[in-house]
């Protein structure tokens, strides 16, 4: 079920007895909306002593009103360093929003909680900037090459970009792993998509070093991941005509055809799509050899335990056999003793 999160200017306005507020209250329980705050935005506004805020003692008896934790002041703290925001209570009213929930709020639509990728790729920039820089200089390098048509270059730093990105997504997992928090595979691609963006674009680039990323950033392709100009490789101006040259007669003056470099032009960025598609099918091969060996995995822990229950069957054909022989010596006492006493 959905909630509504309250930080401390809801609780005020309906102290104040602010009608459209108090209206927006009950509409929001008459939709089936959870109504949800912590004790720090309830001290933010308690003050009564002598039953003063009737108002909004009524209120809080219908709102789930939850303690703050040692483990959810950390992650307040980590948040306001990602985002730049000061109010550490803020930060603890949009911890408690879910998927699906709404905070209703004056000032802290600018404390967006991040996305599980962008969280990643922020975890990054604080914790291992120096790892963050190698990135960082890997996209300049690139794009220098790019403008210049370098196809070998490319294809140099295409590999390394491949296993930078990879190195990258490895250290946020156990920087995620040290917070007890479980990284699944959309937040990863997220992550990979927002490295690579970096390495694209020079805008994106400075927003991962930055570290307050509310979102994944994504590449589109040759030109930056449109989050700012396009990274392009500009057409050589047309030069002037040069003065004429004497020559031996018999001997043809060689003119610059307009479609041989139009078609010189077009095998250059030919080349170098080329090689970002090498490259990107060499992403493509490594993400599939890690598919393949969780699932190589998958099928050994499933031998595993079909051995295991094969085993535990045979040992319980055993016991079966155990029973049956010992009843059947049971069976043959009693009658020998029956045939004693008779």
């Amino acid at each position: 079920m959905s909630a509504l999160v309250l930080d401390a200017g809801a609780l005020v306005a309906v102290d104040r007895g602010d009608r459209a507020m108090i209206a927006r209250l009950r509409a929001a329980q008459q939709h089936s909306l959870d109504l949800r705050t912590n004790a720090m935005v309830v001290a933010q506004v308690w003050r009564d002593r002598s039953g003063r805020q009737a108002a909004l003692a009524q209120l809080l008896r219908a709102v789930d009103v939850r303690a703050v934790s040692p483990h959810d002041g950390r992650k307040a703290g980590v948040l306001l360093g990602m985002t730049g925001m000061k109010d550490p209570v803020d930060a603890t009213v949009v911890l408690l929003a879910d998927p699906g929930d709404r905070i209703l709020a004056g000032t802290i639509g600018k404390l967006r909680r991040p996305s599980a990728g962008a969280w990643l790729a922020n975890l990054l920039a604080h914790r291992h900037a120096t790892d963050v820089g190698r990135l960082v200089q890997l996209g300049v390098a690139m794009r220098a090459a790019q403008a210049t048509l370098d196809v070998e270059a490319l294809r140099t730093y295409g590999k390394e970009r491949h296993q930078l990105v990879t190195e990258l997504v490895g250290l946020a997992r156990a920087s995620a792993a040290e917070q007890g928090t479980a990284v699944g595979g959309p937040a990863v691609q997220e992550l990979e998509s927002t490295l690579t963006a970096a390495v694209a674009d020079q805008d994106a680039s400075d927003q991962l070093v930055a570290g307050r990323l509310a979102k994944g950033l994504s590449y589109s392709g040759f030109g930056g991941p449109g989050l700012g100009p396009a990274t392009t490789t500009a057409r050589p101006k047309a030069k002037s005509s040069p003065k004429p040259v004497a020559v031996p007669v018999g001997k043809p003056v060689a003119k610059s055809d307009p479609r041989v470099d139009e078609a010189e032009r077009d095998l250059a960025q030919a080349r170098l799509q080329g090689a970002h598609a090498e490259s990107t099918a060499e992403a493509a091969a490594e993400r599939a050899r890690r598919a393949q060996e969780a699932v190589d995995v998958a099928e050994q822990e499933l031998a595993e335990r079909v051995e295991q229950l094969q085993e535990a069957e045979r040992v319980r054909d055993e016991a079966d056999a155990a029973v049956t022989e010992t009843a059947t010596a049971i069976a043959e006492a009693e009658g020998a003793l029956e045939r004693l006493l008779s």
